[in-house]
């Protein structure tokens, strides 16, 4: 019963302990660094990381670096998203531009078997199974 007991003080002792150490880092700077430093060791432990964490407070230095991150991230993000937009357009109209080149082939009488990615060249065949090599212009 005592062990239990010296294991549960140990416990509650060590708690108390970072959080003594949480405060002291948030308020003095040499302390913060000197913390960092010496917990870079932690991610090798179990829970390591999780406890270097729950120690170091964020600084306002490393919160306005947090947030110029976020920034760049939503600006990144916005540009990704905008990019897949013209993407998606332009699937759109090859997409168009395809059925419309099925269409045409149709109404010769033609099944498309394969239309290239610009749109310029298709392999169409008809009724009776014969295949043809189509040259697709603008006009």
């Amino acid at each position: 019963m005592g062990y239990e007991v010296g294991m549960v003080l140990f416990v509650v002792l060590v708690i108390g302990l970072l959080i003594s150490f949480r405060k002291l880092a948030r308020k003095n700077k040499f302390f913060r660094r000197f913390w960092n430093d010496n917990m870079k060791f932690s991610s090798h432990l179990p829970f390591g990381s999780l406890f270097a964490r729950l120690i170091i407070a964020d600084s306002d230095e490393e919160k306005a670096e947090k947030e110029m991150y976020l920034k760049i991230g939503e600006q990144t993000d916005a540009f990704i998203g905008g990019a897949l937009d013209n993407l998606a357009e332009k699937e759109r109209a090859q997409r168009a531009r395809e059925e419309a080149i099925r269409t045409k082939l149709a109404q010769q009488g033609l099944t498309a078997v394969s239309i290239n990615g610009d749109g310029t060249f298709a392999t169409a065949k008809d009724r009776q199974g014969n295949q043809y090599n189509v040259h697709i212009s603008e006009e």
